[in-house]
């Protein structure tokens, strides 16, 4: 008499007790992994967001302000979905092998199968998984905060004002506005990082120059086309449901709404007047610069949508011959080598012009150039090397004369896009507060009134230095920091909590004209 073979491994059959647990344990696992590759696409391209704003450039939302580059979200699906499936079915596959290995030893050796085992194993790493991976991708999306502000009825409509009120002024001043990528004052903290980043630009920007001392970056804007909007547009992004994936409203007027947002699907906010708009309206021309693609994020749309004309990017360098790029773009040096070149012409032209760029070597985690001799590793040196080649271009403004009739600011488009306890890893950081570099020059001189504010501030201050007359210092949701100006009424006349519960707040009245181009 025969014995038939006992089998390596637990029978699995269809509905069992184990198949279900197992299924369980690949779809648990499945969703941590894409949890966890999901929080890392994010940090990576846009750093803390809301789920509004994520959805808002993978989809276009109810806007659609997608203009037919995929590169987004094709690299969202390959890295935040298939990237994972492969990584599961990997683990899978080892997962099954480890099974037979082990109950053939155990056969080998007599002892008991231990099936059950097996399955509390998988079950408890995949919830583990889950477990672990979750609150970073909440913490990454402004999940908590987000759904907190779902539920108020009060609207940023309260305290907008519409940049179209300002009055231009008679002799018109240039603008020359420059977004240092990642850019904060931390990087000048020695005690920090060994020496002062930004010594090269401290070294150009002393007598005169101003600053605003504690200007942070606003909720849901730590990624560049954010920092630009709030910046250039005095609001935060969000789309016309201000939340939702399509605007809200009853009857015949909310079809009306979504109706007429469909109509402008290849515009960005076409509803709303930001500084290029107001520039324009004065008899100015506005000009871009940027090494990195401009199609990213829809940045190009939005610039040409509101007064720019004139947009130079990755795709203009590379026609145009440059070759020294780095993942994201045109090496610094050579950006600022193109600015200086521009800036003559544009003085030469006679017309008040405003001049915008936007830098890329200091993004994370850091681009030197490949003319870069400074030491350190890799972002201390990008750092320092763009803070040359900016240094550079302003001191080429005061030798041209150009500081006697422009404006100059530089601000970073956010922070550094990495956690305190990476950022400082091994150093001693208790009690740094990081806020956004910032630093600006007016012919006329000016005095900072605010030295605590946010980058929504920007855009009046802006209009402030060059003249403008701004009705009680506010324009879009902030408040002039160059002016003395009440504050109450404001966004700023509300406590912290209140403050970001407000900005966070749907505002669907707001937002549906900012996207519907009434």
């Amino acid at each position: 008499m025969t014995t038939e073979p006992r089998p390596d491994t637990e029978e699995i059959r269809p509905f069992s007790a184990a198949t279900r647990v197992y299924a369980t344990a690949i779809v648990l696992g499945l969703l941590g992994v894409v949890f966890f590759a999901v929080t890392r696409w994010i940090d990576g391209n846009f750093g803390v967001i809301t789920i509004d704003q994520m959805m808002l450039n993978l989809a276009g939302g109810a806007e659609g302000v997608n203009t037919g580059d995929t590169s987004l979200v094709d690299s969202f699906i390959a890295e935040g979905l298939l990237t994972p499936l492969l990584i599961v079915a990997g683990a899978v596959a080892v997962f099954a092998v480890a099974m037979r290995l082990t109950a053939r030893f155990r056969r080998r050796t007599g002892k008991p199968r231990s099936p059950k085992g097996w399955r509390t194993l998988a079950l408890t790493l995949s919830i583990a998984l889950v477990v672990g991976t979750a609150p970073q991708l909440a913490n990454q999306m402004s999940l908590t905060q987000t759904i907190a502000a779902q539920a108020s009825t009060d609207s940023l409509s309260d305290v907008y004002r519409d940049p179209a009120a300002v009055t231009a002024p008679e002799t018109k001043k240039n603008l020359v506005t420059i977004y240092l990528e990642s850019m904060e004052p931390t990087f000048s903290d020695a005690t920090l990082f060994g020496r002062n980043l930004l010594q090269p630009l401290d070294d150009v920007t002393g007598d005169g120059w101003q600053q605003i001392d504690s200007y942070a970056q606003g909720d849901g804007l730590g990624w560049t086309m954010a920092g630009i909007v709030a910046t250039q547009c005095g609001i935060p992004i969000k789309s016309a449901g201000g939340g939702a994936a399509a605007p809200t409203g009853e009857g015949e007027e909310g079809e009306e709404v979504f109706n007429e947002i469909g109509a402008n699907a290849e515009h960005y906010l076409p509803g709303i007047t930001c500084l290029g708009d107001v520039l324009t309206e004065a008899g100015y021309t506005n000009h871009f610069m940027g090494g990195a693609d401009g199609t990213f994020a829809n940045k190009k749309l939005f610039m040409t949508d509101h007064g720019y004309a004139d947009f130079l990017d990755r795709s203009t360098w590379k026609a145009e011959g440059e070759t020294r790029m780095n993942r994201w773009g045109l090496e610094d040096e050579r950006l600022f080598d193109r600015a200086a070149q521009k800036v003559d012409e544009l003085r030469a032209a006679g017309t008040p012009f405003n001049l915008t760029m936007l830098s890329v070597d200091s993004h994370r985690p850091g681009f030197p150039g490949s003319t870069c001799t400074a030491s350190g590793d890799d972002l201390e040196r990008a750092i320092t090397c763009s803070m040359q080649y900016v240094g550079g271009f302003v001191k080429h403004l005061e030798e041209i004369g150009a500081l006697e009739d422009t404006v100059v600011v530089l601000m970073g488009d956010h922070k550094y896009m990495m956690p305190d306890a990476d950022l400082f890893k091994g150093k001693s950081a208790a009690g740094v507060t990081r806020t956004v570099f910032n630093r600006f020059w007016s012919p006329d001189g000016a005095t900072v009134h605010t030295a605590s504010t946010d980058q929504y501030a920007m855009l009046p201050s802006i209009l402030d230095l060059l003249g403008f007359e701004v009705p009680e210092g506010r324009a879009g949701i902030g408040v002039s920091a160059v002016g003395d100006y009440p504050v109450a009424g404001t966004l700023y006349d509300l406590d912290p909590t209140a403050r970001a519960q407000l900005i966070l707040a749907p505002s669907t009245d707001l937002y549906s004209r900012f996207w519907g181009g009434q």
